[in-house]
């Protein structure tokens, strides 16, 4: 006989568990977050171990259980309705994301990166002990609001995994141009950057356009010239020093590209932004 865990109390909570999870169903939704050790997963009869790191969505469909591999198993549950996740996802995201969460009783398996996973597993060990601290019911309320705010996180990493998996991006690529995002690396020459992924100047730019139906040298220039407006906004740099510092040989060809983009010079810009900033 399963035992039914109704959380009816405690939607929008952050709660962490350090013992095994036994045979139940849930009324509400539940992210799992594993934060420490290794343990055993059992979704509707199918198993799979679930290490530090992992984060994945049930919905209330299936029947599940954690049962623990190793002693220091450790894991964080952040529970909501399925009215709230159905109003998040229409508000801020789509349709697709609340049905791709709740179409069947497998798990949702949710690809945070280190730096993400760490941030928000701190943001929920802090919003626990606020909880337990808080002094009364308006302060509790305070709370659930931000547990909310870490669920519309994961909630976004979701929604990007699916876009990604509607573009069909290679995994290869995807991180590559994560790489890209960096000043040092888009500010190089167009065939240097593609150099730098390891595949032949055709296959990537092949690759890049059936993707994202746009060359790659466009996102390149799109790159450098949001972090020129960046510069022009924050820095005195000059005209000069800005376009060098994007990845332009001469002052001229920026400005070209930059009008090219926007519609406006670059000096005309920044006369913009100290205007709205005055």
């Amino acid at each position: 006989m399963y035992k039914q865990l109704i959380f009816e109390n405690e939607v929008l909570t952050a709660y962490t568990h350090h013992l095994m999870a036994p045979e139940h169903v849930h009324v509400n939704c539940e992210f799992v977050l594993v934060t420490n050790g290794t343990a055993l997963n059992t979704v509707d009869g199918v198993s799979e171990t679930i290490v530090n790191g992992d984060v994945f969505f049930l919905n209330h469909l299936p029947l599940h259980s954690i049962t623990d591999l190793s002693k220091d198993h450790e894991h964080i549950d952040l529970y909501i309705t399925r009215e709230q996740l159905r109003q998040i996802c229409l508000n801020l995201f789509n349709e697709e994301l609340y049905d791709f969460l709740m179409k069947d009783a497998s798990e949702k398996k949710c690809n945070l990166s280190y730096d993400e996973f760490t941030v928000i597993v701190k943001k929920a060990r802090k919003l626990e002990v606020n909880y337990i601290l808080a002094k009364n019911d308006d302060m509790r309320e305070t709370y659930k609001k931000c547990v909310l705010s870490v669920i519309i996180e994961i909630l976004g990493v979701f929604f990007e995994n699916l876009y990604s998996r509607q573009i069909n991006c290679p995994a290869w690529l995807e991180a590559f141009l994560q790489e890209t995002q960096r000043p040092e690396i888009f500010s190089m020459s167009v065939n240097d950057i593609i150099n730098l992924s390891f595949y032949s100047h055709t296959f990537f730019c092949q690759t890049f356009k059936k993707c994202f139906q746009r060359s790659f040298k466009s996102y390149i220039d799109e790159l450098r010239f949001n972090h020129a407006k960046n510069l022009l906004a924050t820095t005195q740099l000059s005209i000069l020093d800005i376009s060098l510092t994007v990845g332009y040989n001469s002052s001229s060809h920026f400005i070209h590209k930059f009008k090219q983009i926007s519609g406006i010079t670059p000096l005309q810009f920044r006369n913009i932004m100290q205007h709205r900033q005055s």
